[in-house]
């Protein structure tokens, strides 16, 4: 397999990951600040978004613990460790997000937060990787 196929893959699938958490990311925020129902969201759209958010966390929280070879998501952990500053708070509020949307417990819109920076984190991979892919800075 070529380089450029199998880079080509690796910024798909950021993409792919990108857009399905974020997109779960937005309901449960819509959710959590009450705006369920001007948004047109259902029980089963915020379920879902509850699923894929925790799917999410839990991958990173099994990478933190170092239980996990997806390179993808320890990309993203490292990207933490390189703050010290968030490290230790980080791996507390994602496990105490994660419980809550596993245990169907109200979200915080606070908490979401943490969620939103992974996403900020991934996301800027995506964009190094793009340019690395097209040589352009």
């Amino acid at each position: 397999m070529s380089t450029i196929a199998y880079t080509s893959g690796q910024i798909e699938r950021k993409q792919q990951l990108l857009d399905t958490v974020n997109r779960a990311v937005m309901v449960l925020q819509a959710d959590a600040i009450g705006l369920r129902e001007p948004m047109r969201l259902d029980d089963a759209m915020v379920a879902k978004s509850r699923e894929t958010a925790e799917r999410f966390l839990e991958a990173i929280v099994r990478t933190l613990e170092g239980r996990t070879g997806d390179p993808l998501i320890a990309s993203v952990v490292q990207r933490l460790h390189a703050r010290p500053d968030a490290r230790h708070a980080s791996a507390v509020e994602l496990q105490s997000l994660r419980n809550a949307l596993l245990h169907g417990v109200a979200v915080d819109p606070h908490q979401l937060v943490m969620l939103s920076e992974l996403l900020r984190v991934i996301d800027r991979e995506f964009t190094e990787d793009l340019y690395r892919l097209y040589g352009r800075r």
